[in-house]
């Protein structure tokens, strides 16, 4: 387990800290610029690691295999658990970017208690549906062929695909999937994840940008729409609003200055 913390602002002694989860094949320290922005607005923040990426000593191979569930059920509780021992009294807020924030509602359906907040950062269902053009094409690709390239290879070469990255025979095959059923059943699990998220009873904002491919509008509101019983509050935002109208699914962490005191005000008045 790796974590990287930061140290709130004076002014947020007591605020609730907030644990970022990445996105599929990207290492922690990307987050470095968004953790030092919502530090400064005063919460503590915790940087998590996904397992086969950046500071993790894992990585995927023919005889190293690994899949959502064995992160929801293995990393992720040491993760939450530490965040909350550094912070006692003061459940976590998960921030979850992309696949973050989809591992992230899982991990909150089956443990109600652990999060006092959610934001979905880009997070979305990745159903083929709510995409269209070359990138739906792209996703229908990956999740048809990808698995049998992993098998073949050991891991998903994302690296040479310009998708995600190093990746595990079994992230593939939980991401393709739910690419090709809009649906979470998560192979070893013997949770029913989908009715679990209807569960979850918790305020969520669920934030989408007007340029990015791999997380549009409808792809954003497919995985919200899952959570019928939080309290969601959908945010559809514009680019050039948030200080570079060229911001991808990713730049945006490298300049959220905008971003982030949105998301402050946002859990300052939830």
């Amino acid at each position: 387990m790796t974590l990287q913390a930061w140290p709130a602002a004076a002014t947020g002694a007591e605020s609730a800290p907030i644990l970022i989860m990445p996105a599929m094949g990207v290492p922690g320290g990307y987050y470095r610029p968004l953790a030092e922005a919502l530090a400064g607005h005063g919460h503590p923040v915790v940087v998590g690691e996904q397992r086969g990426h950046g500071r993790s000593g894992v990585r995927p191979g023919r005889r190293v295999d690994f899949g959502y569930h064995d992160l929801l059920a293995e990393d992720w509780p040491a993760m939450v658990d530490a965040t909350g021992a550094a912070f006692p009294g003061r459940r976590p807020i998960l921030l979850g970017h992309s696949l973050g924030g989809q591992l992230g509602l899982i991990y909150a359906g089956r443990h109600p208690l652990a999060f006092s907040a959610i934001v979905l950062a880009a997070a979305c269902s990745v159903h083929y549906p709510s995409y269209r053009g070359a990138t739906g094409i792209a996703i229908r690709g990956y999740a048809l062929f990808g698995p049998g390239l992993a098998g073949l290879i050991g891991h998903f070469p994302g690296y040479w695909l310009g998708f995600a990255g190093r990746e595990a025979r079994g992230m593939i095959r939980d991401w393709g999937h739910e690419v090709m059923t809009g649906r979470y059943r998560l192979a070893g699990s013997p949770h029913d994840d989908e009715a679990a998220l209807a569960r979850i009873d918790l305020p969520v904002l669920a934030i989408s940008l007007d340029t990015d491919r791999l997380a549009p509008r409808p792809a954003v509101d497919r995985l919200a729409a899952k959570l019928v019983s939080a309290r969601v509050d959908r945010r559809h935002w514009r680019a050039a609003e948030l200080g570079d109208p060229a911001f991808n699914h990713f730049t945006w962490v490298r300049r959220p200055a905008v971003v982030a005191e949105r998301i402050a005000a946002w859990l300052a008045h939830m």
